[in-house]
């Protein structure tokens, strides 16, 4: 049996998104523990952005990659970036959690501010993740 959008519910309390929003920043779930490689993307216009790679324990190319985008204010440290990765990690799904211009370990490296609507950055982070694997499928996730 397939269930639909209109099927879905909230808990009691949390049909309202402002209070989902609000309570996803507040309830983090804990600090995510993996190894983690960092990597300095270099821009066309110089600036860098910073990719947190994680690859599950077993992972090969060709493999699915999830790229994760965080939210105003957000970095990869965010709660919802942290559980989300959790969550493809034990799928085994290879997770790049992306910082922004100046955001998260970004700040320093980037001499143009943080514009969450630069799609030129973005297009950059997906053509070198299609790089290190070209045969895997990749997933893009922003949030808002």
């Amino acid at each position: 049996m397939f269930s639909s959008v209109l099927d879905f519910r909230p808990l009691p309390f949390l049909g309202n998104p402002h209070v989902q929003t609000l309570l996803g920043n507040i309830l983090t779930g804990g600090t995510l523990r993996v190894p983690t490689q960092l990597i300095a993307l270099r821009l066309d216009d110089g600036d860098r952005l910073v990719l947190h790679d994680s690859t599950p324990r077993g992972w090969r190319p060709g493999q699915r990659i999830a790229v994760l985008v965080h939210g105003l204010t957000g970095s990869h440290r965010s709660g919802y970036m942290q559980r989300l990765t959790g969550q493809f990690l034990r799928r085994q799904v290879r997770v790049v959690r992306v910082d922004l211009r100046g955001a998260g370990r970004g700040v320093g490296l980037a001499r143009l501010p943080y514009h969450a609507g630069c799609s030129a950055d973005i297009r950059a982070v997906l053509r070198a993740v299609h790089g290190w694997s070209p045969a895997s499928s990749i997933t893009l996730i922003g949030f808002s």
